[in-house]
């Protein structure tokens, strides 16, 4: 059963290389780089931000979009509520999708959700993660598992692990994209319907964290981005450069059995 063995698989992979598996996500790689410019609540803000109009993209996100929000904010050492919202109206009204995406950052920034956590601490933010998910889903009119929203979230709990902050609840939805649907598919899922595809990947994180406490659907989402679309050769060399090439060989055999 394709469970298990993916079980058996993801299970030995240590806690270290979970972590640098999250460390070499586009967002955590560029955005991280301004966690120390801004005041905690600030800074959580600007990653959920990021990953709530993290679509419909000129190019890839790792190449062109978050170093372009990087660029865009690095220069600015403080900012004040009016200042941030200027900054991403600026920055997205030269991206595509542009007249949607203005309209969310729009409606984010005059609702509540946003200008609390504009100043909140990172600690209260951590606690609160499963109301913001459902406070975030209907500011934007949407429902809390779709992809936009889910990524949001996603960036949003990457900022409180920079933070040094892991004890909060990630395990009921995995942001349905083109890559998850991929590895989805070669594993054998049925994908016509992104449902079906979370609830596989809550049951699977919910049997997974009986072998790895620790763990939870940022770090299961970051790996199966990064693999989902590589050659046997590339998964072989990704596994090798995190210091478990053996497992990237099982993964291999179960991805093209």
């Amino acid at each position: 059963m394709i469970k298990n063995d993916l079980l058996n698989i993801f299970s030995k992979i240590p806690f270290e290389a979970w972590n640098n598996i999250l460390r070499q996500e586009p967002e955590w790689i560029y955005l991280g780089n301004l966690k120390d410019k801004f005041q905690e609540g600030t800074f959580a803000l600007i990653m959920l931000t990021a990953g709530l109009n993290a679509y419909r993209l000129k190019h890839n996100a790792q190449k062109t979009y978050f170093p372009s929000l990087y660029n865009h904010f690095k220069s600015l050492n403080s900012i004040n509520y009016e200042n941030l919202i200027k900054s991403f109206l600026s920055f997205y009204e030269k991206e595509l999708a542009y007249k949607s995406k203005l309209k969310r950052i729009n409606k984010l920034y005059d609702s509540d959700l946003a200008k609390n956590m504009y100043n909140n601490d990172i600690r209260i933010i951590s606690k609160n993660i499963e109301h913001i998910w459902q406070e975030l889903a209907y500011v934007m009119d949407s429902k809390p598992y779709q992809k936009t929203i889910a990524f949001a979230m996603k960036c949003l709990a990457e900022a409180l692990m920079m933070h040094g902050l892991y004890d909060f609840y990630f395990d009921d939805i995995i942001p349905v994209d083109s890559r998850v649907k991929a590895f989805s598919q070669a594993i054998g899922l049925d994908i016509s319907k992104d449902q079906y595809i979370i609830d596989f990947f809550k049951d699977f994180i919910k049997s997974l964290k009986q072998r790895l406490p620790f763990m939870n659907m940022i770090y299961l989402d970051s790996l199966i981005w990064q693999i989902a679309k590589l050659s046997k050769d590339e998964i072989s060399l990704y596994f090798e450069n995190i210091g478990i090439k053996h497992l990237g060989g099982k993964l291999i055999s179960i991805i093209y059995a």
